[in-house]
């Protein structure tokens, strides 16, 4: 998309959502061949649009759903390859978890997102510069990964949601997904708009710079 073209969807999303509380719901680690059709679902049903952050080994695995994903409305972009702690590896490694993830995902959906989320948040510039990627992290962790059952994480959201929230959860869990229709009705309630991270970042950054890294205000 040229500058002309993202200047004026850019502005058109503004004006669609000016003055709205704005919320983004992030899942990772999936696509799972049982929570993730379920959660696509749920999503579906209450209009609900999300960013998954998929990792290129399930996306190779389950293609389908990756596409059901974007297909319904959702963004889906590269959580690298096979979840390796990037600051770990070389430049050259970490360009690897990156990219094949992101062109997989993209070949896949037929779409050109250039968000990834580095795993465990762990990121230093070195992983920033090896693509033109940006970089998105949260401001609301849900900690979901730590329970077994859903009230938990929906406490965690209705304790630390805010306007312009990037929420960290993970498609992979049961609770996670069994949690996702209280978390929408309660926020629904509270005047919030659910956007994907991209949307938000539009509107609330004037777009996703590449080699940068975003948290949610």
């Amino acid at each position: 998309m040229n500058d002309k073209k993202r200047l004026k969807r850019i502005a058109d999303e503004k004006n669609k959502l000016a003055n709205q509380k704005l919320i983004a719901l992030t899942f990772d680690d999936g696509p799972n061949p049982t929570t993730t059709p379920q959660l696509l679902k749920t999503l579906s049903a209450a209009k609900v649009p999300a960013t998954f952050f998929a990792l290129g080994k399930e996306a190779q695995q389950y293609p389908d759903i990756i596409k059901e994903e974007s297909d319904l409305g959702n963004e889906v972009a590269s959580h690298t390859w096979d979840h390796k702690d990037l600051v770990t590896l070389s430049p050259a490694q970490q360009k690897q978890e990156i990219e094949s993830a992101n062109q997989l995902i993209n070949k896949i959906t037929g779409k050109n997102v250039t968000l990834f989320r580095p795993p465990y948040g762990s990121y230093n510039n070195s992983v920033l510069c090896q693509t033109d990627l940006t970089a998105v992290n949260w401001s609301v962790d849900t900690n979901d990964w730590r329970y077994h059952t859903s009230a938990p994480v929906v406490q965690n959201v209705a304790t630390y949601a805010h306007d312009g929230a990037i929420i960290l959860m993970h498609d992979i869990h049961q609770w996670s997904v069994d949690a996702v229709p209280q978390i929408i009705q309660n926020l629904k309630a509270q005047g919030y708009t659910f956007v994907t991270v991209s949307t938000l970042l539009d509107i609330r950054n004037g777009g996703a710079k590449a080699q940068q890294v975003y948290f949610g205000r």
